[in-house]
């Protein structure tokens, strides 16, 4: 074992709106998908939150990518196992708006795709096995998946008359928006924090990150920590600030 990955924790606060509490149900998701991974033989990278690397095994960082995930893939990078330890546990509030949590989940994206890019060599099953499949579905796979996403919707109703199975992934695409719309549009109200319309809301919110961030890779947008902690500053400024007249 060269890396240990705690468990993150958001701290239930009632006054969060849709967005938020879409986050915290995600987390309850990434626990225990995480404590799969490890039993398989590696979690796919660890939470900036809590975690620990042998010293031996830390490198130095490029720039624009996210330092947890390439601090600790580096970790399977130099063949040793990275694990989840879920009695190391780290408590976090919630974003206290859907705003400030798109800006940083924007942020999170491109940084996360940038070190998925610059570990690359990880995605070759040749020589890490079941972990580049891993790697490959849960960092890669997920976050572009809003491409197929959009072709879906585009085509499945051009196609409608064809056979009866476009017909319902018409209808069931149309229920999905519907619902992600309803609770994006009543967030901080709450009707918008009922799971079903939260849980579409948060899947509809962050698949429209990952559109950003992918965006920002093809045009090779980095995000710096100095700008990201930047950008943090002033969306907390705009929420502080209250409704502006």
């Amino acid at each position: 074992v060269g890396g240990a990955a705690g468990d993150q924790r958001y701290l239930a606060d009632g006054g969060t709106d849709a967005i938020a509490a879409g986050e915290q149900s995600y987390w309850d998701l990434d626990r225990m998908l995480k404590a799969a991974e490890s039993r398989a033989g590696n979690v796919i990278s660890a939470t900036g939150a809590i975690y620990a690397v042998r010293r031996s095994l830390f490198k130095s960082l490029p720039d624009g990518v996210t330092d947890d995930f390439f601090t600790s893939t580096g970790v399977v990078a130099q063949g040793y196992r990275l694990v989840f330890a879920p009695d190391a546990i780290a408590f976090e509030p919630v974003a206290s708006t859907g705003e400030i949590e798109f800006g940083r989940k924007v942020r999170v994206m491109t940084r996360g795709l940038r070190g998925v890019l610059l570990r690359r060599a990880l995605l070759d099953p040749r020589r890490h096995g079941f972990y580049a499949v891993q790697l490959l579905t849960h960092k890669l796979l997920r976050r572009t998946m809003v491409v197929p996403l959009a072709v879906a919707a585009i085509t499945s109703p051009l196609l409608w008359r064809r056979r009866r199975f476009y017909r319902v992934a018409t209808v069931a695409q149309a229920s999905l928006y519907g619902l992600g719309g309803v609770g994006i549009v009543f967030s901080r109200r709450p009707l918008g924090r009922r799971k079903a319309f939260m849980l579409p809301a948060f899947f509809c919110f962050v698949n429209a990150a990952a559109t950003r961030a992918i965006w920002n890779i093809v045009l090779g947008r980095r995000i710096d920590p100095g700008r990201e902690r930047a950008l943090g500053r002033r969306a907390l400024r705009r929420s502080d600030a209250g409704p502006r007249p």
